[in-house]
C-alpha cells in the first residue's frame, strides 16, 4: 500500500511539473502572439500611410499629365500609353486597399447607442414596439460577428453587398426621421403627445415624399434584401469550399431580422387600414344623422307657416268704429244671456 501511495504521489508531482512547463510554453506563445499583433498593427499603419502617399502622388501625376496634354506635348501613342498606365496604377492601389483589414465597428456603435436610447425612452413611458428593441439587439450581435470575421475573398464579395444594403437602409432611415419629425410636430400641435414621447404612426405626414405610401414600399424592399443576404450566406456555407461558422451565423441572423420586420410591418399596416375603415364608418354614420336632422327640420317649416298666418290674421284685424262697437257688444250680451237660459232649462 505504501509503495502504491508513493507511486501516486510521484505521478502527481510529475504532472504538476509538466503542467508548469506547459504554462510557461503557453505564456511564451501568447507573448509571441502579442508581439506579432503589435508588429502587424505597426505594419498596417505604415502600409496605410504609404497608400495615402501613393494616392496623392498619383493624383499629382494625373494633374500634371492633363496640363501637358492640353499643351499638346504628347503624341497619340504616348497619350494611350500614359492613360493605360494611370488606370492600371489606380486599380493596383484599390487592390492594395482591399488587402488591408477594414474597420467595421461603426454599425456596432450605432446599434449600441440606439438600444441605450430606446431603453431610456421606455423608462420615461414611451410606447415602443418590443420587436424594434429586439431587432436592435439582434443587429448588435450581427455587427459583432462581422467585426470578428477574418478578411478573405468571400468577405470582400460580401462586404460590397452589405455596403449597398447599409447605404439603402441609411437613406430609408433618413426619410423615416423626417416623417417622424413632421408627425410629432403635428401631434404636439393637436395636444396628443408630450415632448418626451415618441411618435406613433397614426398621424399622416404633411408631404407625400415623407408619407407612409412612400416609406412602406421602401421598407418592404429593405426587408426582402435582408432575406436575400441571409439565404445567400446560408447557401454559401453549404456550397463553398472553405465555409466558416460566421457565414452560417450571419445568415440565420439576417433571416430572423427579415421575418420579424416583414411580420411587424404587415401587422402595423393592417391595424392602420382597420382604423381607417372604422373612422370612415363613423364619419358615414355622422353624415347620415346630419342629413336626417336636416330633413326633420325642413318638415317643420309648413307648421311654422301656419302659425305665421294666424299671427298675421290677428295683426290684420281692423278695429271697428264707436257705433259698430256698441252693436257688437249688445249682440255678444244677448248671445250670453241665451246660453244661460238654455242651461237653466
Amino acid at each position: 500500500m505504501k509503495q502504491l501511495l508513493e507511486e501516486d504521489k510521484q505521478c502527481f508531482v510529475q504532472d504538476t511539473t509538466d503542467f508548469r512547463h506547459s504554462l510557461k510554453s503557453t505564456q511564451n506563445a501568447i507573448q509571441k502572439y502579442r508581439e506579432s499583433v503589435y508588429v502587424a498593427n505597426k505594419i498596417q499603419k505604415e502600409s496605410e500611410i504609404l497608400l495615402k502617399k501613393q494616392r496623392q502622388e498619383l493624383k499629382r501625376l494625373y494633374n500634371s499629365y492633363k496640363v501637358l496634354q492640353k499643351k499638346n506635348c504628347f503624341s497619340d501613342n504616348e497619350v494611350i500609353k500614359f492613360e493605360t498606365q494611370m488606370k492600371n496604377n489606380s486599380v493596383y492601389l484599390r487592390t492594395f486597399q482591399t488587402m488591408l483589414p477594414k474597420k467595421t465597428n461603426l454599425p456596432l456603435f450605432y446599434y449600441l447607442s440606439l438600444s441605450m436610447r430606446e431603453a431610456v425612452l421606455k423608462v420615461n413611458g414611451s410606447n415602443i414596439n418590443t420587436w424594434w428593441s429586439l431587432h436592435h439587439y439582434i443587429s448588435i450581435g450581427l455587427s459583432t460577428v462581422l467585426c470578428f470575421w477574418k478578411f478573405s475573398s468571400f468577405y470582400q464579395i460580401l462586404g460590397k453587398r452589405i455596403f449597398i444594403f447599409s447605404f439603402y437602409t441609411s437613406s430609408i432611415q433618413l426619410i423615416q426621421h423626417f416623417y417622424q419629425i413632421r408627425c410629432l410636430y403635428k401631434m404636439r400641435a393637436l395636444g396628443k403627445a408630450n415632448i418626451e414621447q415618441t411618435v406613433n404612426s397614426d398621424t399622416p405626414a404633411l408631404t407625400f415624399f415623407f408619407s407612409l405610401k412612400v416609406l412602406i414600399p421602401l421598407l418592404i424592399i429593405a426587408h426582402f434584401f435582408q432575406g436575400y443576404l441571409g439565404l445567400y450566406l446560408i447557401f454559401s456555407f453549404f456550397t463553398k469550399n472553405n465555409p466558416t461558422e460566421f457565414c452560417l451565423t450571419c445568415g440565420i441572423l439576417f433571416l430572423i431580422l427579415c421575418f420579424g420586420n416583414v411580420y411587424t410591418t404587415a401587422k402595423i399596416v393592417l391595424e392602420k387600414h382597420k382604423s381607417k375603415i372604422q373612422k370612415y364608418k363613423i364619419k358615414k354614420v355622422i353624415n347620415v344623422a346630419r342629413s336626417l336632422e336636416q330633413k326633420f327640420q325642413k318638415s317643420k317649416i309648413p307648421h311654422a307657416h301656419k302659425k305665421l298666418e294666424s299671427n298675421t290674421f290677428t295683426t290684420n284685424y281692423i278695429k271697428p268704429k264707436i257705433g259698430e262697437e256698441f252693436i257688437i257688444n249688445n249682440n255678444n250680451n244677448n248671445i250670453q244671456n241665451e246660453n244661460k237660459l238654455k242651461k237653466l232649462e
